[in-house]
């Protein structure tokens, strides 16, 4: 039974444990591939991010699907639920990024000293930079905006049950879409272009607010998806 916040956070830094080395493991697997193709085929060029993006992405929607109920049966409340799900995920987003920095910076040096015919793509290299912190600090930033974003995403769905997200997010993206083409497309192209890491800074500070409000929504929300509505909502 879980009577403080080392239960949650144990569970949770468990969870992500096992799924980190899941994802590092396919990371690794593709950078042998491509050092495989490269030798048969010549110089090749790739990259290694999408594993770690993609389950930072994935992953808020599978966090209410079974960790969640485990760590309610368990004892624990809601807010040691996300406040453990939250410091959990930033402090393995920082990990797998060294991982796959390192891994760049290690093929970097091997490619240079033509050891290694696979040159690898990262999104730091917008920056015309060779500063391996600031690679680094751009995966972090970013990955905190996927994972913050689509934990808003679940945390509104899983509240307000399916048809009410659509409906918001219908009505949302369609405010959206008229802003963007009158006015914020030009808005955001400029950002991009002329004040790049502001705008990185910007997206990681949307992902930390999406943090912060799911917390605000979730502290108090429902057993099932949408079951607020349907009077099934527990009370801590």
């Amino acid at each position: 039974m879980f009577s403080t916040f080392n239960g949650p956070f144990k569970l949770m830094f468990e969870d992500l444990k096992k799924q980190t080395i899941v994802i590092l493991s396919i990371t690794l697997g593709v950078v042998i591939l491509f050092s495989i193709s490269g030798h048969l085929f010549g110089d090749f060029t790739g990259s290694i991010f999408g594993p770690i993006y993609g389950f930072f992405l994935i992953y808020p929607f599978l966090l209410y699907n079974k960790t969640y109920k485990c760590v309610l049966s368990l004892g624990g409340t809601r807010r040691q639920y996300l406040l453990s799900t939250i410091i959990n995920t930033v402090l393995f987003i920082c990990i797998n990024t060294a991982f796959l920095n390192v891994i760049y910076q290690l093929n970097l040096y091997l490619s240079e000293n033509n050891l290694n015919p696979v040159h690898l793509q990262h999104v730091g290299l917008l920056f015309q930079s060779d500063n391996p912190v600031l690679y680094w600090w751009v995966d972090v930033v970013l990955c905190v905006f996927l994972f913050g974003v689509f934990l808003l995403v679940n945390s509104l769905w899983f509240y307000l049950g399916t048809i009410r997200i659509l409906i918001g997010l219908t009505m949302i993206g369609g405010l959206f879409v008229v802003w963007f083409t009158n006015e914020g497309m030009g808005k955001i192209i400029d950002l991009f272009v002329n004040h790049l890491l502001s705008f990185i800074h910007i997206l990681g500070f949307i992902g930390l607010c999406g943090m912060a409000l799911s917390y605000l929504i979730m502290r108090n929300g429902p057993l099932e998806r949408g079951g607020h509505l349907v009077g099934i909502r527990s009370k801590e």
